[in-house]
């Protein structure tokens, strides 16, 4: 790329314009960016006029076709053939703009070193806390390791507490079913010995009421036998008697 004096900027190829083209494009400034697509749709239309004036000039030529073979360039009479690439111009203030943006581009560079370098220093400081994560995280596996084999152990003897409470539980409840059953066997066996016992109540109420009933019968039969006694010993006097008479009546 060439300045010149009378503002005009000069590129030597296509492919340098499609790179400030490209490097244009990274700008923020949006009425620089509006400005440089105009300009570069102009001289890419007369790109494409180049173009279509070189086809033509190959042709073989006639006498009745004129074509502009030379072209006077700025103030100066040289004459340069139509075969050259064209010349692209930007104003000296869109220069100017450039030239500041590109010692931006220059600090930012600058600042980006310095950053490279900060992120060095911060790299050998994070390959440092990275060790010691290593360490800490190694650390930290040994600790659970030993949590795990604290809890593994805290678990089996959990465990093992929990066998033996399943243990005098049963004994438990067998003993509270052995309870329960004596403790039915004493409700039976004090039943029974209830019913017993009024049984007893009862034979010993009947064998009173026998054994009264029997004094009674004893007594009645006692009077009876009396009573026969004296009605016998009357029959006995009255047979004495008649015996008497008889004896009597035979003398």
């Amino acid at each position: 790329m060439t300045v010149h004096k009378n503002d005009m900027v000069k590129f030597r190829s296509i492919s340098s314009l499609c790179a400030f083209k490209n490097k244009m494009y990274e700008t923020d400034d949006k009425r620089l960016q509006e400005w440089i697509q105009r300009d570069l749709a102009e001289n890419m239309a007369l790109s494409e006029f180049q173009d279509e004036d070189n086809a033509l000039s190959s042709q073989p030529k006639s006498q009745n076709t004129l074509l502009p073979k030379f072209r006077i360039e700025g103030k100066t009479n040289k004459f340069k053939s139509r075969k050259q690439k064209e010349i692209i111009s930007i104003p000296e203030t869109k220069i100017q703009q450039l030239k500041d943006m590109m010692v931006q581009i220059e600090e930012v560079t600058k600042q980006i070193e310095q950053e490279k370098k900060k992120i060095a220093i911060l790299q050998g400081s994070n390959a440092q806390s990275h060790r010691e994560l290593l360490e800490t995280k190694q650390r930290l596996s040994q600790i659970k390791t030993e949590v795990e084999d604290t809890k593994l152990a805290h678990l089996k003897k959990l465990e093992e507490v929990r066998l033996v409470q399943e243990k005098v539980k049963k004994e438990e409840d067998r003993s509270r079913k052995a309870r329960s059953k004596i403790a039915q066997k004493k409700i039976q066996a004090e039943e029974e010995l209830k019913s017993l016992e009024k049984e007893f109540n009862d034979l010993q109420a009947d064998y009173k009421e026998f054994k009264r009933k029997r004094k009674t019968d004893k007594q009645k039969l006692e009077a009876k036998v009396a009573e026969t006694k004296l009605q016998n010993s009357k029959l006995k006097e009255q047979l004495h008697q008649i015996e008497i008479e008889l004896a009597k009546a035979e003398w």
